[in-house]
């Protein structure tokens, strides 16, 4: 059985964390199969945008598999080398060049929420539970306390990294680490509505859009310009210009 799912419909890709008995917690193999459907996704041009998924009410995913990583040190392994598909994961949604959506069920711990910060938009049913309870074990909470502060803000990211507490759906939403909350069973209907909106629009645009959104951690304002006008420039040599034009002259005159 395969430990993700890849499935499509249209221009929407559909990846699924497949181990709902083990709560879809990350095993090595899982992280080849999630590194494999990421880059699928990436390589298909017909593909725009992918939601990500766990299979099952209980969990998106409840952090790494202690257990099957037990066996994988006892044949040899090292916990301190991470999978590559962890060290991508840690740039946040630049970890993909094309949009990613999570759909957030039940618990999403560890490396569950690393995944789903990885994703550019957020939604989780109402029973969703996050975590990052490494400090609690003794583990030190590295590059996730950082993604966490950019996407959070320090406040909630101390809150969250350093007490290694569980927080509720309500909590996420006010400090914006989800982006939506629905009722539970419907957050995947919910993704599937953001992924519409975003297969509607300039392709070319959202993707130039998604890559200047994220330089903006980085870059001071000139050097920001000096690197999307370029990606501007492309994008209307690409005939959207004229879809834009259009547009405003469609509003103006309804």
């Amino acid at each position: 059985m395969n430990e993700v799912k890849y499935e499509t419909c249209g221009a929407v890709a559909h990846i699924k964390l497949n181990r709902p008995d083990a709560l879809n917690a990350f095993t090595r193999r899982m992280f080849d199969e999630i590194t494999a459907a990421r880059d699928r996704f990436v390589q298909d041009p017909d593909l725009k945008v992918a939601i990500i998924s766990g299979e099952g009410r209980r969990a998106f995913s409840a952090g790494i598999d202690l257990k099957a990583y037990s066996a994988d040190l006892e044949g040899g392994g090292s916990r301190r080398v991470p999978h590559p598909i962890q060290v991508d994961m840690a740039k946040g949604p630049e970890f993909c060049e094309k949009p990613l959506i999570a759909a957030i069920r039940g618990y999403c711990f560890g490396e569950g929420m690393h995944l789903a910060l990885a994703c550019d938009f957020r939604v989780c049913a109402s029973d969703s539970v996050f975590a990052l309870p490494e400090v609690a074990f003794g583990m030190a909470q590295t590059w996730l306390s950082w993604q966490c502060v950019r996407t959070m803000g320090m406040p909630a990211a101390a809150e969250l990294c350093l007490l290694a507490e569980s927080k509720d759906a309500a909590w996420a939403l006010a400090h914006h680490l989800v982006h939506q909350v629905t009722l539970p069973g419907e957050e995947l209907r919910a993704a599937e509505r953001i992924a519409e909106r975003l297969c509607s629009l300039s392709y070319p645009a959202v993707l130039a859009t998604k890559r200047t959104l994220y330089r903006a951690f980085d870059l001071d304002y000139g050097q920001m310009l000096e690197y999307s006008m370029p990606l501007r420039a492309r994008v209307l040599d690409m005939g959207d210009d004229r879809t834009l034009t259009r547009a405003f002259a469609t509003k103006r005159s309804g």
